[in-house]
């Protein structure tokens, strides 16, 4: 693959893109000189709608390009933003709303990574312009960027707890995946944050607490299936967390990994090198975790630990319950 490509690579690997840094300008009378665009981005950021609709009447073009300052940010979404791309990047619902108004078809303008209006309010934590956007159309809600990314892998990705809060309240699906095969909880797994762990906690919640509703295969298939990379969830969080068990302790908590009746259910081993990995990492754990977390987690981290033959961590808890929650 090029570096040049406006590719979104392997998690263990940077992101390539070509981005613009800004409004090419033209000749001296031009709209897009940096003067004026300057002063759109001043008005969209206050969220002056009148002052904004007197540049729509002056001549101001909806799909003019206002690029936001450039960044890592911008370089996962892409930076050309058009007023309303900037819009939802500043949180102005005014003129989110008033845009709409003006042009239904300027929400579907994207970057040129492809992310809409609602990708960028999910990527930034912006709520208020999710649910605006929301309610004028819910199928943004599976809208995907030119990588197959919808909302809530993007702000799984980007570590924004509060977008992955709401995109699961109305009901994001969390077991899409993208044009690499991977899924938000692959994206999750594949960082090292306070709020990564967060969404990574958010998203296994969703796909195995409450009804199953006939999801249960679905969401078991999210945890053991792996992306175009051979990485699932675990192996990203393995890769990735190396010295952060927080990731590991959930994801080996699952009904996936540390089965109601294990002496029925399918067993998963683990890959030599990835258990090396967790064992070295959950060693670690083990020696500063308290009563909590060692009551919380012990039980599956001894199974796992007696499934992989990792001895050391058997002690965690020797009482291995192997019918649990009235399993049979």
């Amino acid at each position: 693959m090029s570096q040049s490509d406006n590719t979104l690579v392997g998690s263990d690997e940077f992101f390539a893109q070509d981005t613009l840094t800004g409004c090419k300008k033209s000749d001296p009378d031009s709209k897009g000189d940096i003067p004026f665009v300057e002063k759109v981005r001043e008005i969209i950021t206050a969220d002056d709608y009148l002052k904004f609709e007197q540049l729509l009447d002056t001549g101001l073009a909806v799909d003019t390009i206002l690029s936001p300052e450039t960044g890592y940010l911008q370089h996962v979404t892409g930076a050309a933003y058009t007023p309303l791309l900037f819009a939802a990047f500043s949180n102005s619902v005014k003129i989110v709303e008033g845009l709409a108004g003006q042009k239904l078809e300027v929400l579907s303008q994207a970057t040129e990574h492809g992310y809409t209006a609602f990708h960028i309010a999910a990527s930034y934590g912006r709520a208020a312009v999710m649910v605006t956007l929301f309610a004028m159309d819910p199928k943004f809600l599976e809208s995907r960027t030119t990588l197959g990314l919808t909302a809530v892998m993007a702000a799984s990705l980007l570590g924004e707890v509060s977008s992955i809060q709401w995109l699961l309240q109305v009901g994001a699906d969390v077991t899409m995946r993208d044009y690499h095969g991977r899924t938000a909880l692959h994206m999750a797994c594949s960082r090292c944050s306070p709020d990564h762990e967060a969404i990574c906690e958010l998203l296994l919640e969703a796909l195995f607490e409450g009804p199953s509703n006939g999801k249960e295969e679905a969401a078991i298939e999210t945890l053991i299936l792996a992306d175009k990379y051979g990485k699932t969830p675990l192996l990203e969080a393995v890769k990735f967390m190396y010295g952060n068990a927080k990731p590991i302790l959930l994801l080996l908590s699952t009904r996936v990994y540390f089965p109601p009746c294990p002496t029925h259910d399918e067993a998963i081993l683990c890959e030599d090198e990835e258990a090396f990995i967790i064992e070295f990492t959950l060693k670690d754990w083990k020696r500063g975790a308290g009563r909590a977390e060692r009551l919380r987690f012990g039980e599956a981290v001894s199974y796992w630990a007696m499934l992989n033959g990792r001895s050391d961590l058997l002690e965690i808890n020797s009482d291995i319950a192997f019918n649990r929650g009235g399993a049979s």
